[in-house]
C-alpha cells in the first residue's frame, strides 16, 4: 500500500519532472529504516545523507508526498517560552482559523499572538498513521540487489482512477506515547521555500493552506 502510494504520487505529479524514479525506491526503503528504528516521523535531514540530496531538495521532495492524499502530516509547533514549562504547543489549520489571533500552551496557559510566534514555528513530517504498520521489504533480485524495474512495474501497474482513503487526522499523531519523537525539525521558513516546485508553483495545498491561513493575518 505505501509503495504504490508513493509511485501513484511521484507518477500523478509534477514530482516526476524534477526528481528521478529512484528517488521513489530511496523514501521507500528510508522509511522503512525509520520504522525499524522505531521512528514514526522522518527527518529530511536524514534523507539528505541517505540520497545523496541537497537538504534543500530533500524538503522540496518531502512536500509531494505531504499532500492530501499523500503519505506525511507536517506536525506545526513551538515551544513555550515560559521558563518552568518548555511544553511544545501545536499548531493547525484550525487553530488559525479561530478569530481571536491568540495560542494558548495546554501546558501552562501562557498566551501567544500568533504573529509574535511566527519565527519560532518549527514542523517535522509525521507518517500518516494507516502506513505505520504492515510496510513490506521492498523486491530484491536474487543476488540480493534491488531490482533497478520494481519502481517501472509498479508504476505500469497503477490506473488513472486509482482512489485512495482519507489522511488520518492531526490528532491521530499528538496522542499516544513519544516513541520516535523528531529531533532534528524544519523551520517554517524552509517549509515556505519548500513547498515550491522550480517553475515557482505551490507543491502541496494542504501546506499552503497553512502557510496562506498564517500570513493572511498581517494583509
Amino acid at each position: 500500500m505505501l509503495y504504490e502510494r508513493l509511485v501513484h504520487i511521484y507518477n500523478t505529479t509534477n514530482c516526476r519532472k524534477y526528481y528521478p524514479v529512484s528517488s521513489v525506491d530511496n523514501l521507500y526503503r528510508f522509511i522503512q529504516q525509520s520504522l525499524d528504528q522505531r521512528k514514526k516521523n522522518v527527518s529530511p535531514y536524514g534523507f539528505a545523507n541517505f540520497s545523496g540530496f541537497s537538504v534543500e531538495n530533500s524538503i522540496q521532495f518531502f512536500m509531494y508526498f505531504s499532500n492530501r492524499d499523500g503519505i506525511f502530516d507536517i506536525i506545526y509547533f513551538f515551544e513555550c517560552s515560559k521558563p518552568t514549562c518548555g511544553n511544545r504547543v501545536y499548531l493547525s489549520t484550525d487553530d488559525l482559523n479561530s478569530g481571536d489571533n491568540m495560542i494558548s500552551c495546554d501546558e501552562c496557559d501562557k498566551e501567544y499572538i500568533v504573529e509574535d510566534i511566527q519565527e519560532f514555528i518549527k514542523a517535522y513530517y509525521a507518517i500518516r498513521k494507516e502506513f505505520l504498520l504492515g510496510v513490506p521489504r521492498i523486491a530484491v533480485t536474487d543476488t540480493g540487489r534491488k531490482d533497478p524495474n520494481s519502481t517501472f512495474q509498479v508504476i505500469k501497474g497503477l490506473t488513472d482512477d486509482l482512489k485512495w482513503d482519507s489522511p488520518s487526522s492531526l490528532s491521530n499523531h499528538l496522542r499516544g506515547d513519544d516513541e520516535g519523537e523528531c529531533t532534528d525539525p524544519v523551520t517554517l521558513d524552509q517549509i515556505v521555500k519548500g513547498n515550491i516546485d522550480n517553475s515557482g508553483e505551490a507543491i502541496s495545498d494542504a501546506v499552503q493552506t497553512f502557510l496562506d491561513k498564517m500570513y493572511q493575518r498581517y494583509e
